[in-house]
């Protein structure tokens, strides 16, 4: 095998060391479209969570009321900050070496989850007033699972062979295999 020979490199499955002759031409993502993929996905599924937690919450204490209603008389202004408080929380599993990884990105999420459960549970504690542990603990648990879900439906798309970047070596022989090993 003498020439030059195209490798695909993918940071979260590993190497791929298969030389090919010439590949079709593939959509790839750069990192800052990779990174803000993954932000808009949080963001989303992070709103959603907000829905599910305010349902769940309104259904536990309606008492003869419409869900509007309970919105507007029970619904303090900071409850609508939790997405972004959700997306500050994740800012560390947004690196490129944690978000395609399914491991490092379970992890990262969950201290995320533990570090929004212990600072929400130090405000509730210092407080006066009554504060919705239901509706908090319920984004908490929503937002977690349906960034879990979004984040290995990510993983499992965009960290595919098609999506990995592509390097040219130029070697003949066994000099050539030796680059594409080491790579």
């Amino acid at each position: 095998h003498h020439g030059l020979y195209l490798v695909r490199i993918g940071t979260a499955k590993g190497i791929d060391t298969r030389m090919r002759k010439n590949s079709h031409k593939s959509w790839q993502l750069r990192p800052g479209e990779r990174r803000l993929l993954i932000l808009l996905g949080d963001f989303l599924f992070a709103w959603v969570a907000l829905a599910i937690a305010v349902y769940v919450w309104a259904v536990a204490q309606l008492q003869d009321q419409t869900l509007m209603v309970f919105i507007q008389q029970r619904l303090q202004n900071w409850f609508y900050l939790l997405p972004i408080v959700w997306l500050i929380l994740l800012v560390d599993s947004y690196d490129s070496r944690i978000s395609n990884d399914r491991k490092k990105t379970f992890r990262s999420i969950m201290v995320s989850a533990l570090i929004g459960a212990v600072i929400y549970l130090v405000i509730y504690f210092a407080s006066d007033q009554s504060l919705p542990r239901r509706g908090v603990a319920a984004f908490l648990g929503s937002a977690f699972l349906l960034t879990i879900a979004w984040r290995a439906l990510y993983i499992g798309i965009f960290s595919g062979e098609r999506f990995m970047h592509s390097v040219m070596i130029v070697g003949a022989g066994e000099t050539g295999r030796a680059m594409v090993d080491v790579i």
